[in-house]
């Protein structure tokens, strides 16, 4: 839970999205279900990791009030060169309750609000719909947004909230594959980034679903009691397209 910095997504991602809530059976690793650079995490017992996010989210879709709409704003981010018409018209604005920021135009963009001031934001590059792990149909990039209170996710009694816990320590504890993928790689290891200005975390797989190679890129941070996942899944085919999406998102980022 997909995507932030931007990690090549030709040698990247493919978790988060759900309609509103993952089923935690269809991905692994963050429960130590695997190992970095073969499935997830080298060596290390997971107990918690990827159930957290999909418990959270699972509520999410439980009590979901799906309202789901397309955001259509006009705003955009450009480099000063580039006119204010033109920026408009290239991208659009995803406002959200903790952040808000840019994503192309040509790009479609659906909410779900859930419970404790929850909410999952899906992007489209073609309009299809994102399946509820972050995939879209062949074809199609998809980026999935989780936005959480972290102040309220207590979940297998761990605490995102817990001080001690950075943006590497919430993608050890988030971030997954799904269950039934094969071949995983890890593409680019964990690494520091920056999203709005704070600390993130970003890292990458490669593995193939159901048939079909997925590029996966990851970025978590937290910022004023609010936990983000961006999560990325896109075909290396679509690795131009979708990295320029998400460098589009993270360089445009503002933490409300």
């Amino acid at each position: 839970m997909r995507r932030a910095g931007g990690r090549p997504a030709g040698a990247a991602r493919g978790q988060s999205s759900r309609p509103i809530g993952r089923d935690p059976t269809e991905r692994r690793g963050g429960a130590g279900k695997g190992s970095r650079g073969g499935n997830r995490y080298v060596g290390v017992k997971r107990t918690v990791a990827l159930g957290a996010l999909l418990a959270v989210t699972a509520v999410v879709a439980a009590v979901v009030l799906l309202t789901m709409h397309k955001d259509s704003s006009g705003k955009g981010a450009g480099s000063p060169a580039t006119r204010p018409g033109a920026a408009a018209a290239a991208s659009k604005l995803l406002q959200a309750r903790s952040f808000a920021a840019s994503y192309p135009a040509t790009w479609s963009a659906t909410s779900h609000a859930g419970v404790r001031g929850s909410a999952l934001h899906q992007l489209s590059s073609t309009g299809a719909p994102v399946n509820v792990l972050g995939i879209a149909p062949a074809g199609t990039a998809g980026i999935t947004i989780t936005d959480l209170a972290a102040s309220r996710a207590a979940i297998r009694k761990h605490l995102f909230s817990d001080p001690h816990l950075n943006a590497m320590g919430l993608m050890r504890l988030l971030v997954g594959t799904p269950h039934l993928a094969t071949g995983v790689t890890l593409a680019s290891a964990p690494r520091k980034v920056a999203l709005g200005g704070v600390e993130a975390a970003e890292e990458s797989y490669t593995y193939s679903w159901q048939g079909r190679p997925i590029a996966q890129v990851d970025v978590v941070a937290r910022h004023a009691g609010r936990v983000v996942l961006m999560e990325l899944d896109a075909e290396p085919s679509l690795a131009s397209e979708s990295q320029a999406a998400l460098t589009l998102l993270s360089s445009s980022w503002h933490w409300a």
